[in-house]
């Protein structure tokens, strides 16, 4: 992904946009009123599915960070813009979105 702002800025748009969408799925849900197109998991996890996710997340980036450490590569690493910070957290609600198929086009 390129650091043109404009770019990320239109990404975050349509992370937005996605999030958005999903916003309103989880909260017609909750109130009983889910309709049939609504993206599907737009429903409430329990505390612990949250609590493992975030262990497991963290895991993964220290066994990371120390591999990366352990074979020198630390100093090879590039440096981003700091708003490109925006883009990679609007990545994660996109890629869910793509690759878990909620986004199914029919034509």
């Amino acid at each position: 992904m390129n650091e043109n702002p404009l770019m990320i800025l239109l990404y975050v748009g349509v992370a937005a946009y996605v999030g958005q969408i999903y916003w309103g799925d989880y909260k017609a849900i909750k109130s009983g009123e889910a309709n049939a197109g609504a993206m599907p998991g737009a429903e409430a996890a329990p505390l612990g599915a949250f609590i493992i996710g975030t262990l497991g997340a963290l895991l993964l980036l220290g066994v990371e960070t120390s591999g990366e450490i352990a074979l020198g590569l630390v100093d090879e690493q590039s440096e981003m813009v700091w708003f490109f910070v925006f883009a990679a957290i609007a990545a994660g609600v996109v890629e869910e979105v793509i690759f878990r198929g909620y986004l199914v086009i029919d034509n």
